[in-house]
Formats: structure tokens, C-alpha cells, sequence
């Protein structure tokens, strides 16, 4: 549903969740989650007293003031934040993010252990493209008014924690090299992905071999790394559709895409809508 909240655009949405109550006492669960896009009249003020909160920066920046400290959280970064503490979070140019609420099993207790152990609220993960994903066909099914049971919901916040807590264990494990490599690929990715990307360009920003290299991306973030690649534009030309008015043959253009009918169906087959159908939706 829509969120008419003061500072939004109105594309964002969100959706309130009721579980059983047994059920999430012992389990996890998520009693509110959304898709929104920030305007720098955005700003949450809380003094505590509210279920932690699961943030995705997808574009822009998010300020936070936990407990008098600031901190920023930047696109792809995940944020897990104790808001029994008292904590507020705005946007001074833009932010689009997704997030969920979430309660039960032994919630707050697991949020302090991972943010204890990353050193800070905010996450770098490879996996990033992951969660994004899982999180954004959630809110699908929730718009399509499909249903999503309580177990599917639960074990959805596990994995997002578990993802937390992976990188956590990886960072200290000894393929540390590889993980530099990957994120410097992740990041030449990311600043070059208005270009046409290839294979070869990839594993010589990471100075691998072709074979070594597509087998170690593939290992740590779930893709192929041209499937990363594709996933990106595809989800970069999402915020564009949303936000702006430009035509598609433009936007296929500058994604790096041979042809507007080419974007098109690669479009489709990503998302199960066309690009006009996805601005009108």
C-alpha cells in the first residue's frame, strides 16, 4: 500500500504484517516492512520503545543519530538498528531503501551480538545483491496480495541475519585475499556501470585469471560475474524508471545495451514486466 508519511514520494510503500502471537514469540517475525523513497523532509525521531529495524540503502545516503552518535549509510549497505535506543534517521539529498521491523526470537539480544562483532551498524556485504533481491520479491507478493506465511516470513529474517553473521566469520577467515579482490571488482562495477562491461575487464581489475576469477565470484556472491553485472543495470534502470521521465530507448542506451528491444526483454526477463509496465505499477 501507499505511504502518505510526510517526506516520501509517492511511489513508497508500505505494509504491515499481524502474526500469531505464540508463534512470534518464539520465532522471528516482521511487523512492518516497505519500499521508500526519501525526500530531505523525511525525518523518523524516536526515543526508543519500538522492534529492531533491517535497513537497505538501494540509492543516496541515510543519516543516523543512535544515542548521539551519527552515523552514514551509503548505497548497498545494510543497517541493523536498536531502536529500543533512542535513535532518529533522515536523508539530506535523497534515499531509497527497503525495510523490514522485526521481533521474536530473541531479536534485540542476536542485533547487539552482530553489531558488537562488525564493530559498527552498518554492513558491507558481497551478498548484498542477495538480500536485495529476496527483500524486493517479498514486497512483491505483498502487492500482489499473494500469500506469505508466517514460516516464510520467519525463516526470511534468519537468513538476513545469518547473512550478517557470514560475513562476519569471513572477514577473519583466510580467503581475506579474494575478498579484496571481489570488492574491488564489486566496485569497478558499480563506477563503470555505464559501460559495457566484459568478462576480461572484470578479471584484470582483479588480476586473476579468467577461470579462477569467475569461479571465486561466483563462491562468494551466489552470481556469475556477468550475471552481476546484468543484475545491476537491471536494477539501476528500476530507480531510473521510477524516478525520472527518460525515455527507454535512452536509458537502454546508456546502460550499454545494443538495442531499446534488447533492454526490453532483458528488462522483462529480470522483473516479469516490461519497463513501461514497471513505471506504471
Amino acid at each position: 500500500m501507499k505511504c502518505l508519511e510526510k517526506g516520501l514520494k509517492e511511489n513508497s510503500k508500505i505494509y504491515f504484517l499481524t502474526q500469531n502471537i505464540a508463534y512470534s514469540r518464539d520465532f522471528f517475525s516482521m511487523t512492518v516492512c516497505g519500499h521508500f523513497f526519501a525526500t530531505p523532509k523525511y525525518k523518523i525521531k524516536r526515543n526508543g520503545g519500538v522492534s529492531p529495524l533491517f535497513f537497505f540503502i538501494c540509492e543516496g545516503e541515510l543519516t543516523i543519530i543512535l544515542e548521539n552518535e551519527k552515523i552514514v549509510a551509503r548505497k548497498n549497505q545494510i543497517v541493523l538498528l536498536d531502536c529500543n535506543k533512542s535513535h532518529e534517521y533522515f536523508t539530506q539529498n535523497h534515499c531509497e531503501f527497503l525495510f523490514f521491523h522485526f521481533d521474536g526470537g530473541e531479536s534485540v539480544k542476536i542485533l547487539n551480538q552482530l553489531v558488537q562483532k562488525n564493530k559498527s551498524i552498518v554492513f558491507n556485504l558481497l551478498e548484498f545483491e542477495q538480500i536485495k533481491n529476496f527483500l524486493e520479491n517479498l514486497l512483491f507478493q505483498f502487492e500482489e496480495s499473494n500469500s506469505v506465511s508466517d514460516i516464510e516470513i520467519s525463516c526470511l529474517v534468519y537468513k538476513f541475519l545469518c547473512f550478517l553473521q557470514m560475513e562476519n566469520q569471513f572477514s577473519a577467515s583466510k580467503e581475506t585475499e579474494n575478498r579484496k579482490n571481489i570488492e574491488k571488482t564489486i566496485n569497478y562495477i558499480r563506477d563503470s556501470i555505464y559501460d559495457e562491461i566484459t568478462l576480461d575487464d572484470l578479471a584484470k581489475e582483479a588480476a586473476l585469471s579468467k577461470y579462477h576469477f569467475s569461479r571465486i565470484f561466483k563462491k562468494e556472491t551466489g552470481f556469475s560475474p556477468l550475471e552481476y553485472v546484468f543484475n545491476t543495470k537491471i536494477n539501476l534502470a528500476k530507480t531510473i524508471l521510477i524516478t525520472t521521465n527518460r525515455k527507454i530507448a535512452d536509458i537502454a542506451l546508456d546502460l550499454g545495451f545494443s538495442s531499446e528491444s534488447s533492454f526490453i526483454n532483458a528488462f522483462k526477463s529480470r522483473t516479469g514486466f516490461s519497463p513501461n509496465g514497471f513505471r506504471k505499477k
